[in-house]
């Protein structure tokens, strides 16, 4: 079935401005692919062609007015239509045709294509979609979110399968031409508008991952007056777990004033070395829970300013337990 609505020529008075030029033009590209599309019917299609006098397709705010006149032209094909009607039962017998083309396929296998060092176990457990039940495609696309969220690939497709007379769902993930291996840079300036001004430049290191359960390891080199390098890595216990172990070092050098009656009597540096270890849970994608234990030594030195008695080495140690949420 064809609607034919013309598409009529704009007068020569009507043409003085680029908005009238404009359509102008858009009315010619239409009528020429309407008449092509004309020249292809055949005598099974039917071709509707309404009385529309002066309107054209732009007059949206008449379309009121507009509708009937294609209504009355429709019905002047009655017969024609007749022909195309089907009864109850075979409109029925073509409904439930149509819901059993739409159902969701059962997925009897699935299959991982995945070219990182991630384990395909690693990936599957990302996947809630169980064999011998029907494909949810919206959490699908939730689980191909988390997947993609991890930063190692640069493509998480999916297609539906068949494979030994069986209908199956291949995930597959590509990774990122770039990496695993990750150097960042960082530069950092802090002044108190007098004396004290610090440039720091900072330079990372992180490779992602490190192994097949999604290991992540990332030292950070900070040069300037303040020294220090931080090494971390993180390491998930299992494929299928949400549990990890996340261990780091640090090595700072940092400068502290120390004030007496508002005026600055000492600067000292800290020199301190410290550890942290710590079991954690991933709470879906939105949080953290983690508990551990951290231990340092810090040996204080006076950078500038008299001698301070009261300045001595330390050594420190606490439990702490942590919650994020994202």
């Amino acid at each position: 079935i064809a609607v034919d609505i013309g598409s009529r020529l704009l007068e020569k008075d009507k043409l003085g401005s680029a908005l009238g030029i404009s359509l102008q033009l858009t009315n010619l590209l239409v009528r020429r692919t309407t008449q092509e599309q004309i020249r292809n019917l055949t005598e099974q299609d039917i071709l509707i062609t309404p009385d529309l006098g002066n309107f054209s397709a732009t007059d949206f705010k008449d379309a009121g007015s507009i509708v009937p006149m294609g209504a009355s032209a429709a019905r002047k094909h009655a017969a024609q239509f007749s022909q195309l009607v089907l009864s109850v039962d075979d409109y029925q017998d073509l409904l439930l045709s149509r819901q059993l083309v739409e159902r969701p396929p059962v997925v009897e296998f699935i299959d991982i294509r995945n070219d990182s060092r991630l384990a395909d176990g690693y990936l599957r457990a990302k996947l809630h979609q169980k064999t011998g039940e029907p494909l949810d495609f919206a959490q699908l696309e939730k689980d191909i979110s988390v997947i993609h969220g991890l930063g190692i690939f640069k493509n998480v497709n999916y297609d539906v399968i068949k494979k030994d007379g069986q209908t199956g769902l291949r995930l597959k993930a590509i990774q990122n031409p770039w990496g695993p291996n990750y150097l960042q840079f960082g530069l950092s300036y802090s002044s108190d508008l007098t004396e004290n001004n610090n440039l720091a430049l900072a330079l990372g290191f992180t490779v992602l991952p490190t192994n097949e359960r999604n290991g992540e390891w990332r030292t950070i080199l900070r040069l300037g007056e303040e020294l220090g390098v931080f090494s971390e890595y993180h390491q998930p216990l299992g494929a299928n777990t949400p549990y990890y172990v996340n261990a780091n070092i640090e090595i700072t050098s940092r400068l502290f004033n120390i004030f007496e009656d508002s005026h600055k009597i000492n600067t000292i540096r800290d020199h301190r070395v410290g550890a942290t270890f710590s079991l954690g849970r991933e709470l879906s994608t939105w949080g953290d829970v983690r508990a551990g234990y951290a231990r340092y030594s810090s040996s204080v030195r006076i950078d500038s300013g008299p001698s301070n008695p009261a300045l001595q080495d330390f050594q420190g140690g606490q439990w702490f337990a942590q919650f994020v949420a994202d």
